[in-house]
């Protein structure tokens, strides 16, 4: 189960990357994804037992479904141009950007005795939604 866990956010990576172009629409679809995981980063911060992860366990499931779609409706935006792809990634892909967060909350997160079985089904719909 840690594994799966820490495999999220690899997951989410390559799909922000696609979801970023960098056309008006590109770019505010880039801003909303940006957005959104860094809300979810928020609610994975809370989380500092098995007790917090349980409590935000409804919170991430609604987030993730949220995140998801939004990186959903980014695919299907189609390719943007190649100077608008460099502008967005420079933006908003990085080591300290949201879609990275989640990955290192998402590994603090897995260490903390309970809380990643708290959190099973929250990840495992977030890897169905993709």
């Amino acid at each position: 189960m840690q594994f799966r866990l820490l495999l999220l956010p690899l997951l989410l990576l390559p799909l922000a990357f696609a979801a970023c172009g960098g056309s008006s629409p590109h770019e505010r679809q880039a801003k909303k994804i940006d957005s959104l995981a860094g809300d979810l980063v928020e609610v994975l911060e809370g989380i500092q037992d098995a007790d917090s992860a349980q409590a935000a366990k409804g919170k991430l499931q609604k987030m993730a479904e949220r995140l998801a779609k939004a990186i959903k409706e980014g695919n299907e935006m189609g390719e943007p141009s190649a100077e608008a792809q460099k502008a967005i990634e420079k933006k908003y892909i990085g080591p300290d950007s949201n879609t990275s967060r989640i990955g290192k909350e998402m590994q603090r997160v897995a260490l903390i005795p309970g809380a990643a079985e708290a959190l099973e089904e929250v990840s495992k719909a977030m890897l169905q939604s993709l």
